[in-house]
């Protein structure tokens, strides 16, 4: 594993965190009032990071073997008058749609979610299918264009902690997490790629507004092992609402990432 290749496994998880903690039981996506829709955008810095270990991070290369810097992306997300996501878009830096989501409800408490992903020609890729049906238990399956079954993700409840098992279609773990919650806060994750000999532990802290405050990760790969240390600190709107983040690595002189979101309301 390269230094480069773990910069970008962290920076992904900053910006997708809070869509990553809405798979399991004890949190619903945190915001507070009737919003109609959350338009975000965010810019990764990759110079300047330190993990707390004392190892410089390299920036990102390109394509063409330049260095890069920073980069930014776009994301909508679109909500129904009973505060259920319906649609989510990722577009590239140039304005360009690059992921479409679109959610189907079905049920009174939810039974079912449907997420069909378009990719930027509006061709359908996937379509995954929750179901809620049994307390404590969520399965999650996923399928091709073709209507295959290609995963399962069983997502299992015990008391705080949950636990996640997915499957790909020959039937083998290709990942699994323990997420530990507390008030309905994830507090602790470790996660596994066993097929790929990858590992990742995160520990959470959070402020008055129940924010993420501080993020402690490790990322193992085979022999390799970082660990670094995030402050995030935020400014909100009259909803109580984040507009801001402001993401700090430890021993950074710099910000790792900046994301500021337009959040409108029924």
């Amino acid at each position: 594993m390269t230094k480069i290749k773990f910069i970008c496994t962290l920076l992904l998880f900053i910006s997708t965190q809070g869509i990553a903690q809405n798979d399991d039981f004890p949190v619903s996506r945190k915001v507070k009032g009737k919003v109609r829709s959350i338009d975000q955008t965010e810019t990764t810095y990759t110079r300047g990071l330190v993990t707390a270990d004392g190892w410089e991070l390299e920036p990102t290369i390109g394509e063409n073997g330049e260095e890069i810097e920073e980069f930014s992306f776009r994301t909508i997300e679109l909500y129904d008058k009973q505060g259920r996501l319906v649609e989510y878009h990722h577009l590239q830096p140039d304005g360009t749609l690059f992921v479409r989501n679109c959610y189907e409800y079905k049920g009174k408490e939810t039974e079912e979610e449907v997420i069909a992903k378009y990719n930027q020609e509006g061709t359908l890729v996937s379509r995954e299918v929750r179901e809620n049906r049994r307390p404590g238990y969520k399965q999650l399956v996923t399928y091709n264009n073709r209507g295959e079954r290609i995963a399962t993700t069983e997502h299992k409840l015990e008391k705080n902690t949950v636990r996640v098992t997915s499957t790909n279609q020959r039937g083998q773990i290709v990942y699994s997490r323990e997420s530990v919650y507390k008030e309905g806060l994830l507090q602790r994750s470790k996660s596994t790629q066993p097929r790929e000999d990858i590992s990742e532990i995160s520990e959470f802290t959070y402020n008055e507004m129940g924010d993420i405050k501080e993020h402690i990760y490790t990322y193992a790969e085979g022999r390799e092992q970082y660990t670094t240390r995030t402050f995030h600190t935020y400014e909100y709107d009259k909803q109580g609402n984040w507009i801001k983040r402001t993401s700090l690595m430890e021993k950074a002189e710099v910000p790792c990432d900046i994301a500021e979101r337009v959040i409108k309301y029924y």
